[in-house]
């Protein structure tokens, strides 16, 4: 993934964050908004610093912030 197609993807998830804020509120917002901070996270990951031509290391990553995401849901769910 190029870095303008990165950057335009973190553009669109960081717009779905603004409007799901404007239009969800409780549990659906929280899960819409830790959902794009997982997606975010994965493309910085891979596109900025390089995990793509790693794919061994993006899935450890990607396991750890699948667990961190799970985790945060379940706190902010609880």
């Amino acid at each position: 993934m190029s870095p303008t197609r990165a950057w335009t993807w973190l553009l669109g998830l960081s717009a779905a964050s603004t409007l799901a804020g404007q239009g969800l509120s409780g549990p659906l917002l929280t899960l819409t908004v830790l959902g794009a901070s997982f997606w975010k996270a994965r493309v910085i990951l891979a596109a900025y610093l390089g995990l793509q031509r790693v794919p061994g290391w993006q899935r450890v990553f990607d396991l750890g912030l699948a667990a961190l995401t799970a985790v945060l849901i379940v706190l902010a769910l609880a």
